[in-house]
């Protein structure tokens, strides 16, 4: 039979399976052996519409939940028919209740195994699909090895949402303005994806394709993702700019890593968000920036180079034009972050 959900569970969604009666809960499918799955069933009714002055706020509609715990009923429940992954939820469940989203079974990965974890292994740091935006803005090997990643985390939505929202669902949501991505793509980060047997490694600009769009397959689900530590003399900058100082959906940003040697720029990368289809490498940029001086003919040549290769538009937040002046200017900001702290870091080492 189904175990009731401890507290802690109780986000949106859940609280409303709280609320079922018991006669409402189903059981659990068996599992190969004749035994019941170790996880929870709810189906979650159709809800009355809650008027929070919003026209779109309405309930959602009719719903299996589940809550596997081990990979291979993971894998099973998504066979069924229109099912759907659900991690922390801070971006489905905005889309159920507005029913732009409708899926028939939700499948959440909180109690799948190994899914949380910061680490450093064999020179490459490793992220759990579920680790949360607060762990990874928090993270002494995330602060040590990428604080542009850091950074970005910290600046992802209210302490509500950074304390909910997985690094994981940030990367299978494949918002172009997705604050996470642009760090993640100048570390050359690569996702590790699970199906039923099968692994794969994709690089993270092959799994964006378009807006909210990826290269996941059907049943696959996100364990991981990885990336090369930086050299110790490196230095990384994330930067954004929103309709708001705080808890703002991005209007434009970059991410930069580099490393200042002589006060010139080697190893030079750049990423921008909410600028194009998906997050991307800004490889013009990139050259327009490898080998020169650190000066401001080189910062407005790069600024220049970057508003001509990102492809914005204009909608509810911006304008095309205030996005690419915005990325340009961040830019230029973004490396000078980046070089002062390449440069710090060479100066401690000198005195270690």
């Amino acid at each position: 039979m189904a175990r009731r959900m401890p507290n802690y569970r109780r986000t949106w969604v859940l609280r409303q399976a709280l609320t079922l009666s018991t006669k409402s809960r189903q059981s659990l499918p068996n599992s190969s052996n004749g035994s019941p799955c170790g996880m929870w069933c709810f189906r979650l009714p159709v809800l009355n519409p809650l008027d929070y002055n919003a026209p779109r706020a309405t309930g959602v509609h009719d719903f299996e939940f589940y809550a596997p715990t081990t990979w291979a009923e993971a894998f099973s429940l998504l066979r069924m028919e229109g099912a759907q992954i659900i991690a922390g939820g801070t971006d489905l469940v905005p889309l159920l209740r507005c029913h732009e989203a409708q899926p028939q079974v939700l499948v959440d990965l909180h109690c799948l195994p190994n899914l949380r974890y910061v680490s450093h292994n064999g020179g490459s740091v490793n992220i759990g699909a579920m680790t949360t935006h607060a762990e990874l803005a928090t993270s002494p090997l995330c602060l040590s090895h990428s604080p542009a990643l850091a950074k970005a985390a910290s600046a992802i939505g209210s302490t509500q949402i950074r304390n909910r929202g997985t690094v994981g669902g940030n990367i299978a949501s494949a918002s172009p303005a997705g604050d996470t991505l642009p760090p993640l793509l100048v570390l050359g980060a690569v996702v590790r994806l699970a199906s039923d047997g099968t692994e794969r490694c994709v690089p993270l600009t092959e799994l964006l394709t378009g807006p909210g769009e990826t290269s996941l397959e059907r049943g696959e689900i996100l364990q991981s993702v990885e990336f090369p530590g930086p050299p110790e003399d490196a230095g990384s900058a994330f930067l954004k700019v929103g309709r708001r100082n705080a808890v703002a959906i991005s209007v434009a940003s970059v991410a930069v890593l580099l490393r200042l040697r002589a006060n010139v720029l080697h190893d030079v990368r750049v990423a921008a968000g909410a600028v194009a289809p998906t997050a991307m490498r800004c490889s013009a940029t990139e050259q327009s920036l490898e080998g020169r001086p650190l000066t401001e003919e080189s910062l407005a040549s790069a600024a220049e180079t970057i508003h001509s290769e990102i492809q914005p538009i204009t909608d509810l937040r911006a304008s095309s034009n205030y996005r690419g002046l915005a990325a340009a200017a961040l830019l230029k900001r973004a490396v000078i972050h980046a070089a002062q702290l390449s440069k710090a870091r060479q100066e401690r080492e000198v005195i270690e």
